[in-house]
């Protein structure tokens, strides 16, 4: 099913069963902070918030399996290359705890990673996610791209959820969301 026909399914049923707080479901802590560094990057702070819900749920103290950190779940080595890109001389990656900083890191990366990929929000996902040189081995792959541009597949489940997840966070906050934000 596609995502647009999932998303307008859930919505109908939200609506039907009288469920108006969508705000609860898809909450907007940390707006200001996503909205200053989304700004910089040129990024959308919905995607950005987008990440947060599906990364770690709003929680600024998470720990993945794999050791990422923080409410954008960043791993330490993705961490010190981004802060030295953006002039944080004195970073120490328990500073990932910390929202601000963790927001700023994770919202240049997610830039980075959309500029990259010339904007494409399944590849931006896909390396966010699964790293930028899965990304870019998929795309030369015909098994997971058609035109070389865009994911159209990828050999992960996980990767392949998480995009999925991405997308449909992403509708929704938009479909909440959208127009009402200062971005």
């Amino acid at each position: 099913m596609k995502i647009r026909n999932f998303v307008l399914i859930v919505v109908i049923i939200l609506v039907v069963i009288g469920y108006n707080n969508l705000d609860l479901l898809f909450p907007m802590n940390h707006y200001d902070t996503v909205l200053k560094y989304a700004k910089e990057q040129q990024t959308d702070p919905l995607l950005v918030m987008s990440i947060i819900k599906t990364e770690s749920g709003f929680k600024v103290d998470a720990v993945s399996k794999k050791s990422a950190k923080g409410l954008m779940q960043i791993t330490d080595d993705t961490a010190k290359w981004c802060a030295e890109k953006i002039g944080i001389s004195d970073f120490d990656t328990d500073m990932l705890f910390d929202a601000d900083t963790n927001i700023r890191i994770g919202t240049f990366y997610l830039g980075y990673l959309l500029n990259r990929y010339d904007g494409d929000i399944s590849c931006g996902a896909a390396a966010y996610n699964g790293g930028m040189g899965n990304v870019d081995k998929w795309l030369k792959d015909a098994r997971y791209s058609k035109d070389g541009k865009t994911i159209d597949r990828t050999p992960f489940g996980e990767t392949t959820a998480y995009i999925n997840k991405i997308k449909f966070n992403y509708k929704m906050y938009n479909l909440i969301y959208g127009g009402k934000t200062n971005g």
